[in-house]
């Protein structure tokens, strides 16, 4: 039993676009849930473009002895994408994730915790594929990443290599 719904506007510029997202439900009689989900792009020219895309959800549990409480996650991301030409083009991305009741990335440490993300992209393009390569940054409160030999650390670094190939 959930509600979903989306308020979505653009400038008569056409350079500004905003969509609010909310579902909202009870997908039990102990627990309710709700989350708010915010994009908004602005072109800044014909070639840059800034984005911010923020969430939050809550979560409302009643217990046995019918107490409720609350707990909730939240992240927010900052945008910006640019082309150099046609062929070419970046994007740089930078992330906080907060996680304080451990209902998401933190629901195996001792407490929530926090992600810090930041990462850049070049996209070259040729007719129908796009080759992405990526440099992530991730530093988290809690150890949360691991490496090679099994130890968790609090951050790591990765480089990523997309091929995408549209067909018409």
């Amino acid at each position: 039993k959930f509600i979903i719904g989306q308020y979505s506007f653009t400038s008569p510029s056409e350079k500004f676009h905003g969509y609010l997202n909310i579902q909202a439900g009870k997908p039990d009689d102990d627990h309710a849930i709700a989350q708010a989900d915010l994009v908004i792009t602005q072109s800044l020219t014909d070639k840059l473009t800034l984005g911010v895309n923020a969430s939050l959800m809550n979560i409302k549990e009643k217990n046995e002895s019918s107490n409720t409480s609350n707990s909730h996650w939240y992240g927010a991301a900052l945008y910006l994408q640019g082309d150099f030409s046609e062929k070419t083009g970046f994007s740089v991305r930078s992330e906080l994730f907060n996680d304080p009741d451990q209902l998401n990335v933190f629901s195996n440490v001792a407490r929530g915790g926090r992600v810090w993300a930041n990462t850049v992209s070049f996209n070259y393009k040729v007719d129908n594929f796009i080759l992405i390569p990526e440099l992530r940054f991730e530093n988290a409160s809690e150890s949360l990443f691991g490496n090679a030999e099994g130890v968790s650390k609090n951050s790591t670094a990765r480089f990523t290599i997309a091929a995408i190939y549209h067909f018409e």
